[in-house]
């Protein structure tokens, strides 16, 4: 039995000869594999990719078109749903974010929204759990009131496959070569390896992680940018316009677990070179025993309370280690 699709495709090919071109530019395909997908008694299948465009090839013809090309090819237009449901988020996750700002007690709030922004992210991007990492790479608040945006640190975020429990030991901190602070200058996104050979900071991760595309997107409001939203894939060439606009559409939905205080106008910005993470895990290691002790001196002081004071410790670590003049920035 002849395929309808092939039926009313003839028809309207017959009648109107010089769509035949028109057709094949829209799916990509020759003018001789339309006569051949039409000819008496074929069997020649289209290319799955070109069954979707093919449904919408014959005007006012359309939903007959696609039942019998869904009839013939489940699986393509399967496909099809999902890329289409990969360009969105669900709205749901909206509400539930929406929600929390609403319902719950602003330093509560705060974290679980941004727990929840990048677990389904992570979700969302590698459903399949190829590899993914996630991380926020947040501007440290400056020392001076009306002081410069230095650098990055880099904090903890969610992951698919081996990145859901096992991500980064420590927070550490990035500046200027890094994939994160070129986005943060840029207000735009930043890809590796696109954009960047070689990536200050960030290098280590992608080759100890074996991660092989890497996205930075800063996490902006109203102009003013609070740090950018790092992601790294296992799979090269991961980052596809639909996956890029995704991380786009999360980041605003990220930026609402922030604090108006926490954004900083980009002529604020003017991020340094950091030490190496060699060097920064070693500084982290001798100042951990500081940092309880802060901890004790402060008892009154909230969490954020206290990783302002911490920033603060690191900022005038790092600025003091910038002027050296030896190795520190070589592994």
């Amino acid at each position: 039995m002849v395929s309808q699709w092939r039926l009313i495709l003839r028809e309207y090919l017959e009648k109107n000869p010089g769509e035949k071109k028109v057709v094949a530019s829209k799916t990509g395909a020759s003018v001789r594999s339309i006569d051949r997908w039409i000819e008496d008694g074929s069997k020649t299948d289209p290319e799955r990719p070109r069954i979707p465009i093919l449904a919408n090839a014959v005007p006012g013809r359309e939903s007959e078109m696609r039942l019998s090309l869904e009839h013939d090819y489940p699986a393509a237009f399967k496909r099809a749903s999902k890329q289409e449901i990969m360009s969105n988020i669900p709205s749901p996750f909206y509400a539930r974010s929406l929600e929390a700002l609403a319902t719950t007690a602003r330093n509560l709030a705060r974290p679980t929204i941004m727990k929840s922004v990048l677990k389904q992210l992570a979700g969302h991007l590698d459903p399949d759990e190829e590899g993914l990492m996630i991380l926020f790479a947040q501007c440290v608040k400056p020392i001076e009131p009306d002081g410069k945006i230095t650098s990055l640190i880099v904090l903890p975020g969610h992951g698919t496959n081996k990145w859901q429990h096992q991500q980064i030991a420590q927070p550490f901190m990035a500046g200027a070569g890094s994939l994160c602070a070129t986005a943060v200058v840029r207000g735009d996104m930043a890809l590796y390896p696109q954009d960047i050979i070689k990536v200050n900071n960030d290098a280590p991760l992608l080759s100890k992680d074996e991660l092989h595309s890497c996205a930075a997107f800063p996490v902006l409001r109203e102009g003013d940018v609070a740090g950018a939203l790092f992601v790294g894939a296992a799979l090269p060439k991961f980052f596809t316009d639909a996956r890029r606009k995704l991380i786009v559409d999360y980041s605003y939905s990220f930026a609402l677990a922030l604090r108006d205080h926490e954004f900083y106008p980009i002529d604020q910005i003017d991020l340094n070179t950091m030490p190496s993470l060699t060097h920064q895990s070693e500084i982290y290691r001798h100042s951990q025993r500081f940092l309880e002790d802060l901890a004790q001196q402060y008892p009154a002081d909230t969490l954020s309370q206290l990783e302002d004071r911490a920033r603060e410790l690191a900022q005038q670590i790092f600025q003091e280690l910038s002027g050296r003049k030896d190795s520190l920035y070589a592994d």
